[in-house]
């Protein structure tokens, strides 16, 4: 009778290759490895894509081409870059000043009021990037180093985030507002011009 002394070498390493071919095989028919649809992929980009531009308006005070909803995404990323900038000039002559997440906040609820909670979101995000990026420790890097840098920015986050929602339901509901107040012109008007034609 043969040993395992006397198995030759070659159907060693086959026996050992074939297992892990096995292995690749069953770990690749697992669920969580398959890889992810492209037609899945396009369909969150374009679910995405409809969340934001039925969550954007323009001010009245913008016209024409300026009311287009790529302006307020526009806007909130410029609004977002020049408040970073003046803060990381400000932080370079006074050290000690704390209040670097201030001024990027009013720009998120500047841009919430204004062009809605899809604009909004946006600056949120940008100016997060843009604060660790810039002004927290180390500089020109994503990665923070501090706890209490990591904490501020999720304060920050989570405050960006409230005003966006808060500017939402302000939005929605001027919005319903003006809705119920042009239907309150029009029933008005039509029971004037009722009654001038009855009186004639």
């Amino acid at each position: 009778m043969g040993t395992p002394d006397n198995i030759p070498m070659s159907s060693k390493a086959s026996d050992v290759s074939a297992q892990r071919k096995a292995g690749t095989s069953s770990l690749a028919r697992q669920p969580g490895s398959r890889p992810v649809s492209p037609h899945f992929v396009a369909r969150l980009f374009q679910a995405a894509r409809r969340w934001f531009l039925a969550n954007t308006f323009a001010p009245r005070f913008l016209s024409g081409p300026w009311s287009h909803p790529i302006f307020g995404y526009l806007v909130a990323i410029l609004l977002q870059v020049v408040s970073v900038t003046v803060m990381a000039l400000l932080v370079q002559v006074y050290p000690t000043f704390r209040f670097v997440e201030v001024p990027i906040i009013l720009v998120v609820l500047f841009i919430a009021l204004n062009w809605g909670v899809g604009p909004s979101v946006i600056a949120t995000i940008a100016g997060a990037l843009l604060l660790t990026f810039f002004i927290l420790p180390p500089a020109f890097s994503l990665l923070v180093a501090q706890p209490a840098s990591v904490i501020g920015v999720c304060l920050y986050l989570v405050v960006g985030l409230a005003v966006s929602v808060l500017a939402w339901i302000t939005g929605h509901a001027r919005c319903q507002t003006e809705t119920l107040f042009a239907r309150k012109e029009a029933i008005s008007g039509t029971v004037s011009e009722s009654g001038t034609c009855s009186t004639q």
